[in-house]
């Protein structure tokens, strides 16, 4: 997945004063069943720069360790559900930190089609 051009900036919207929404996408110079077999090969994040490492099967319902590590930030562990596989298409975990509901965080993979054999990744 090294071909890729950035089609803007990574946005942040506010859904309240307790909930936000970073989100960033792509567009890759390679078809989405390629692109998804980076996504979901959890041996090898390089491609990378905030999720370092993913251990676990992607399937609903099933439970991941996930090592991230935002710019300028701290190491952080955690044991997200997988709530969405659409092989080629998304993947989707939701992460709980201590109180459920209190401090959750979603996390998706969108991948779209776009003509010339390429795709879209939205990271949200």
């Amino acid at each position: 997945m090294s071909d890729a051009t950035s089609t803007g900036e990574a946005t942040e919207t506010r859904r309240s004063a307790f909930s936000r929404e970073l989100r960033h996408e792509i567009e890759i110079d390679a078809p989405p069943d390629l692109v998804w077999r980076a996504l979901s090969n959890t041996s090898e994040y390089s491609w990378n720069p905030f999720i370092h490492r993913i251990e676990g099967r992607l399937a609903v319902g099933e439970t991941l360790q996930v090592e991230i590590q935002p710019p300028d930030g701290r190491k952080m562990r955690f044991t997200p559900t997988v709530l969405e596989v659409e092989p080629a298409r998304k993947l989707r975990w939701l992460g709980r930190f201590f109180i459920p509901g209190l401090l959750d965080g979603e996390h998706s993979f969108q991948l779209q089609p776009l003509e010339g054999n390429r795709t879209r990744f939205i990271q949200s």
